[in-house]
């Protein structure tokens, strides 16, 4: 309380911004970003959406793909935020359960099923 009364009210506020400064850095690190994905490769990906999530931070495709075997599986392809698709001229019902898509996507970099979306036909060529 004595150090409260020798500082002014905008010493303390300075302080106080100057901590916040400080952990930005960390929240910013906290958001993945995208080295998660290997941005210089394109993989196309045919599936049917189980799921079309138009979430924040990031969208999320859900997709029932099959495997060189026939073994159908789910994989959860990420895109961006609604805001940017919005400017891409998406919206939330843009895309259904049952629709059957072709996903460009920047794989996962550490080699699990599923990645980035990049850009998305459905079967109508749209």
């Amino acid at each position: 309380m004595a150090f409260r009364r020798q500082m002014g009210k905008s010493a303390i506020l300075t302080i106080a911004a100057m901590g916040a400064g400080l952990l930005a850095p960390v929240a910013a690190s906290a958001h993945h970003g995208t080295f998660l994905f290997d941005s210089t490769r394109d993989v196309t990906v045919a599936g049917t959406i189980k799921d079309f999530q138009w979430t924040n931070p990031h969208s999320f495709i859900v997709l029932m793909t099959a495997d060189s075997q026939g073994t159908v599986r789910q994989t959860e392809f990420e895109g961006e935020s609604p805001s940017v698709l919005t400017r891409e001229g998406l919206k939330p019902t843009s895309f259904r359960p049952g629709d059957h898509v072709l996903l460009v996507t920047h794989p996962r970099t550490d080699g699990r099923p599923g990645g980035m979306f990049v850009k998305v036909t459905l079967a109508d060529s749209r």
